[in-house]
């Protein structure tokens, strides 16, 4: 039976990152498409090398660019081979590379009030307890698994802040997975080094390991997922917030576990005030994008046309190389 992942492995704020030589770097072949062809074009050639490799029984992943969630390369993991239709190390275009600068300094900006709420937090935090926590949480998931060979960690991001939608593919990268464990808390209670901790101690015993960070913070984890035992664990906390909602479930609240209780309530008019500032920051930083695609959507459309002869043909010679 096929299946198909969905991720993306870039981000342009608060500065630009790529994943791609983590995901990539030791493919058989990576096939670059065109850059000189319309998205729509590059969109459907994925989509058609996707549906040949699905017909053959192949697992494929779907990778999608941070700025709009469109489709901008797929993976054959069977075949190491790929397609791929985004620059490696960004952005190319300096109006857009200038617009994805100053957007990422009003996400700085949201940063420095996102750490204002983490001191609230870290203060009324009993540490100790959540390294407690940790290792509970290592050996329950990982103590009756012996050391056996070289592990391996791939990064990438879940989803991402888009001009017209969030995109977060929690839900599809997990579904095939019996257990899941939803962890709750607040900035700075330890959730990212919780996970950064699983992650090193599952590549320790041997375990492929799937990495997704923070796109907005690529310096923090939101989830791990080590697939051949059936789990993950991730950030339930918005703006992806999910509860319980199929057996396997399980909630590991950092917050109830190791924070003071009333610690919300002490701070609440200190951090709705942080969160407004937070949001109009964000905000401000969120328009810089709409910019940045829009000028990407502009140079789209002075890109030239091409026949549907044009379109098969170079389908037939991407699905050669491929396949």
């Amino acid at each position: 039976m096929s299946s198909v992942l969905q991720y993306l492995i870039q981000t342009y704020v608060p500065r630009p990152v790529s994943y791609f030589d983590s995901n990539f770097g030791e493919a058989e072949n990576m096939i670059p498409l065109d850059p000189a062809y319309p998205r729509a074009l590059r969109g459907d050639l994925l989509a058609g090398a996707c549906r040949k490799a699905q017909e053959q029984g192949l697992s494929v992943e779907r990778i999608y660019h941070c700025l709009d969630g469109s489709l901008q390369g797929i993976y054959v993991p069977q075949l190491s081979r790929g397609i791929f239709a985004f620059a490696v190390s960004g952005e190319e275009d300096p109006s857009v590379s200038a617009l994805l600068e100053e957007a990422g300094q009003w996400y700085l900006q949201a940063r420095r009030v996102h750490d204002l709420q983490e001191r609230i937090y870290i203060e009324a935090t009993d540490f100790p307890g959540v390294d407690q926590v940790t290792r509970e949480t290592i050996k329950k998931l990982l103590g009756g698994i012996s050391p056996g060979g070289k592990g391996r960690q791939v990064h990438r991001f879940f989803g991402a802040a888009a001009v017209n939608q969030r995109i977060c593919y929690i839900p599809q990268l997990t579904e095939d997975l019996p257990r899941r464990y939803l962890i709750k808390g607040r900035p700075g209670t330890g959730k990212s080094t919780l996970l950064k901790k699983v992650a090193a101690a599952a590549e320790e015993k041997g375990c492929a390991v799937e990495v997704y960070h923070c796109s907005l913070d690529p310096e923090s984890l939101d989830m791990v997922i080590l697939r051949e035992l059936g789990l993950c664990l991730f950030d339930s906390t918005a703006p992806h917030e999910f509860f319980p909602s199929r057996p396997g479930d399980e909630i590991l609240d950092l917050y109830a576990l190791c924070v003071a209780p009333g610690t919300d309530e002490a701070h609440h008019k200190e951090l709705t005030l942080l969160e407004q500032e937070y949001g109009k920051l964000a905000e401000k930083g969120h328009s810089f994008l709409q910019q940045a695609h829009k000028v990407l959507e502009q140079r789209e459309a002075s890109l030239p046309s091409y026949t549907h002869q044009q379109v098969l043909l170079e389908g037939e010679r991407l699905l050669g190389q491929l396949f």
